[in-house]
């Protein structure tokens, strides 16, 4: 039986954030998505809504954080 696999596509204004445990499934999903939309890849996402985001692949880790935030509105 053919494992189901979960993608999850965030859509932001004109912002596209495509998420998957396999980077073949997401390269499909970009090539289908650009033969349809007019389409640019910024590869690996750093900062998203004011959020940042720092990815350990070697430890398997996202961490997500605002210091840009609390360090410019609240500290003044």
């Amino acid at each position: 039986m053919e494992q189901k696999q979960v993608v999850y596509l965030v859509l932001y204004i004109d912002d596209l954030l495509i998420f998957n445990k396999n980077i073949d499934e997401i390269n499909m999903i970009k090539i289908t998505l650009s033969t349809k939309f007019n389409m640019k890849d910024i590869k690996e996402l750093t900062f998203c809504l004011g959020i940042q985001m720092i990815r350990d692949c070697v430890k398997r880790m996202t961490n997500l954080g605002q210091v840009e935030y609390i360090g410019i509105r609240i500290l003044k």
